[in-house]
């Protein structure tokens, strides 16, 4: 009886013997109760979602990846190519492939004996871009079918060399594509492009030169037009976009992207720009100029104005003398250039320099920009200014320049809630009332502001045809502006702003305005 009892008792028995039973191990059944708490969105248009991740799986390093990912509303959905799932068929295999993104070697092997019909490509590619070696082995030991070529272009995007060599040494394996060298060229993974160079021929595209530099590695780069004669995830290695530029000028690429230097320039301003110019790689555009003025480096934005006076034989001294007037004037296009740009709008004659520097708030680089004399400031300067309460700039561009502004300059001024630039726009510049300002004072509540317009003229030409609200754009790296729309009187009950509403002299003025008695 002692015997029988021991025997009974053994958990190790006992886990060989429930082996050849019917159900889920223990460690199984508590996979697939996690999983089923997922909630599943089916989406008509968009990728099926996944939320409610157990932690267990979503603190997973490659499932990390995915919580920056713009395309969803939710930071803890994932969709479910994430897990390389596609249909309801695919949803029955959550639990296998959790435990794929989990590395949990053991509970592979446990459901490839419990559940072998869920063997298919999809759990290679999955362990592929985890880079999990081991149960890679296991999946390609487990059955032929497992095998796919997108798995070598997945881990060689994510630069697991090990497992590319794995891949590599199946006898009569599957061929990557060209993907797989593109990935890794675009993601810093030197070892991978050079081992698929010197063991694959499935060569690459020029993909791999063009993200390479784009994404700032000189190393591959420097290494592409050597071995492939090239003419046009998860990344690795520092960004050098300097030398991606020497490298491509070396292998004499005459014709550089202008994002790659405007990418150059945002990482590095005033190095890259003494580097454009002094090794004569690239000029500087009006595009250029805008790049190194939103960089707010003012070494390297004078360092570009510098380059720019020189190359149209004006002293560089006019950036140091405010009394000196100069003609305005438009630097001369280089035609060579401009011939292989994107930006149809690179002439100089359209630079709006000022306006971007306005915008910023950027003052120092408003008055060097006057001190050339180029031809770089429209109504937008004055505009921009007010848009962000720069009262400062607002009266030194009305005392030192002639463009002005227009009436957006009072409804941007509003919509800040800059109650001395709404003022001074109608004492100083004559601006008066418009209905976007109306109705976006209103929308504010702003009360001081409102009463004021009100007891200002409304412009006549001002016309309203819309309703909700409007987002202006300014610049890059600068906040939009919000307006409202439609009558005032609507925007401030939508609110609840009940005081603004109750002002009487508001529904006079909106009414007078819809009659256009104003």
């Amino acid at each position: 009886m002692d015997a029988a009892v021991k025997v009974l008792k053994n958990l190790n028995l006992v886990k060989l013997t429930s082996q050849y039973q019917d159900g889920l191990p223990p460690d199984l059944v508590e996979i697939t109760q996690l999983a089923k708490s997922i909630v599943i969105w089916p989406n008509l248009s968009l990728p099926t979602l996944l939320s409610n991740i157990p932690s267990r799986f979503y603190d997973t390093s490659y499932l990390q990846l995915f919580k920056h990912c713009n395309l969803f509303v939710h930071r803890d959905c994932l969709p479910d190519y994430a897990l390389f799932l596609r249909g309801y068929d695919d949803e029955q295999c959550i639990p296998f492939h959790l435990s794929i993104v989990e590395n949990n070697i053991n509970h592979v092997k446990m459901w490839l004996r419990c559940k072998p019909k869920w063997v298919s490509p999809a759990p290679l590619k999955l362990a592929g871009i985890c880079g999990h070696l081991e149960i890679i082995k296991i999946l390609i030991n487990a059955s032929r079918k497992v095998l796919t070529k997108e798995a070598m272009d997945l881990a060689a995007m994510n630069g697991y060399l090990d497992v590319i060599k794995i891949f590599h040494c199946i006898e009569n394996g599957p061929r990557c594509t060209t993907k797989a060298m593109d990935g890794a060229a675009a993601f810093d993974h030197l070892e991978v492009v050079q081992f698929l160079n010197e063991n694959r021929s499935e060569g690459c595209t020029s993909k791999a030169l063009n993200d390479a530099a784009n994404n700032g590695y000189a190393k591959v780069v420097q290494i592409c037009p050597k071995y492939y004669g090239i003419n046009c995830h998860r990344a690795k290695g520092e960004k050098d976009y300097i030398g991606v530029i020497r490298c491509l000028s070396n292998h004499n690429f005459t014709e550089i992207d202008e994002v790659l230097v405007k990418t150059a320039i945002k990482s590095k301003p005033l190095p890259t720009i003494k580097f454009l110019y002094n090794e004569n790689i690239h000029g500087i555009t009006t595009k250029i100029l805008d790049t190194v003025i939103r960089t707010g480096d003012k070494a390297a934005i004078r360092h570009a104005l510098e380059a720019i006076l020189i190359e149209d034989n004006k002293s560089i001294s006019l950036l140091d003398h405010d009394e000196e007037e100069i003609n305005p004037w438009a630097p001369l296009d280089n035609q060579d250039l401009l011939r292989h740009l994107n930006w149809s709008d690179n002439h100089w004659n359209n630079c709006n320099a000022m306006d971007i520097a306005a915008a910023f708030g950027d003052f120092d680089t408003v008055k060097l920009l006057h001190r050339t004399g180029i031809k770089c400031c429209t109504v937008e300067s004055m505009n921009n200014a007010a848009a962000i309460g720069r009262l400062d700039i607002v009266e030194w561009l009305h005392t030192h320049r002639t463009e002005g502004c227009n009436i957006n300059a009072m409804t941007y001024a509003v919509a800040g809630r800059h109650f001395k630039i709404v003022k001074w726009l109608h004492d100083v510049r004559g601006l008066l009332c418009t209905n976007y300002g109306l109705a976006t004072a209103a929308h504010n509540g702003d009360i001081d502001i409102l009463k004021y317009l009100i007891s200002i003229p409304m412009a006549p030409d001002d016309i309203d045809d819309g309703r909700g609200t409007e987002w202006i754009y300014l610049s890059s790296n600068t906040p939009c502006i919000k307006v409202s729309c439609g009558f005032a009187v609507d925007q401030a009950a939508s609110n609840g702003h009940i005081g603004i509403v109750n002002l009487n002299r508001l529904s006079c003025k909106h009414r007078s305005y819809e009659y256009g008695s104003l």
